[in-house]
């Protein structure tokens, strides 16, 4: 999330009254009985042209000279989808950039009911402290 947000505030500077809004929800899925945690940063930056935003996340791919490596966007991407979510970047030039991480969230409910299934009504299952 830190790499998100600097690149946030690198998109940001010398804008004049720039702002980034950091947010966290948890959000049902409207069909499904499953719950995602939605992290989004959004910028009124510079924007980046559908080119751009479509390598943002390849390794090393980086639009800022110096010392950037280009592998911030990437660790991000890997850790999200590690986690069984998806990062999507949405961007247009000179109208900011907006980056939407979902995450899933398995609740103690879930869990007690997937372990349930998997080893019957025999075992004991507790959850909690």
């Amino acid at each position: 999330m830190n790499e998100l947000i600097e690149n946030a505030l690198a998109a940001s500077s010398g804008i004049k009254e720039a702002r980034v809004l950091v947010s966290a929800t948890a959000k049902r899925h409207p069909f499904l009985p499953r719950t995602y945690l939605v992290l989004e940063v959004v910028d009124k930056g510079s924007g980046m042209p559908p080119s751009i935003a479509a390598k943002a996340t390849n390794p090393f791919f980086s639009t800022r000279a110096g010392s950037h490596t280009g592998l911030g966007l990437t660790a991000c991407s890997q850790m999200v989808s590690t986690l069984r979510g998806k990062l999507t970047i949405n961007s247009a030039p000179g109208v900011g950039t907006t980056v939407v991480v979902r995450i899933p969230v398995a609740s103690a409910a879930a869990s007690f009911w997937q372990s349930f299934r998997k080893y019957g009504r025999t075992n004991e299952h507790s959850w909690g402290g």
